[in-house]
């Protein structure tokens, strides 16, 4: 066996061994710590964008409604303009669509 081998082999067994291994396991240990910090961030951040989305589609829906209303409220008091406002669009499309 060449004599750098043999000197790397007998160096594993130096007493820095240990304290090395020990090293490589704290630092696995804060690998760790911080892959289930970091995926506790995900999940409070996940949980943040959920709720203000429903808050979103609370109010969203909220205000279709009251437009819904309010057109409703247009077409009762004013129904012959909506039918020839109907109508207009109905000719626009079926104009547009034979181009």
């Amino acid at each position: 066996m060449p004599s750098s081998v043999k000197t790397a082999a007998d160096d594993s067994t130096s007493p820095r061994s240990p304290d090395i291994e020990d090293k490589i396991a704290r630092i696995r240990s804060d690998i760790a710590d911080l892959g289930k910090a970091i995926a506790g961030y995900g999940a409070d951040k996940a949980d943040d964008l959920k709720g203000a989305s429903e808050d979103a589609l609370t109010q969203l829906t909220g205000d279709l409604a009251s437009l819904e209303r309010e057109l409703r409220a247009q077409v009762r008091r004013h129904p012959l303009r909506t039918v020839a406002l109907a109508a207009g669009a109905g000719a626009l499309v079926a104009l547009l669509a034979r181009r």
